[in-house]
């Protein structure tokens, strides 16, 4: 019975443990994006600004 507990919960925090980390890694694939895209943005801006 205590076997079952624990292998229950263990299950539980492992799961948990793994959508915090895609979580965080969707986080980090967003943030590059938008880093990304602002430096493309500034890029073309000073692009403009020389013409």
């Amino acid at each position: 019975m205590m076997k079952m507990m624990i292998m229950q919960f263990s299950t539980q925090i492992w799961k948990g443990s793994n959508c915090i980390i895609l979580m965080n890694i969707m986080d980090l694939c967003m943030l590059t994006a938008i880093k990304s895209t602002v430096v493309m943005m500034q890029k073309n801006l000073h692009h403009q600004g020389k013409m």
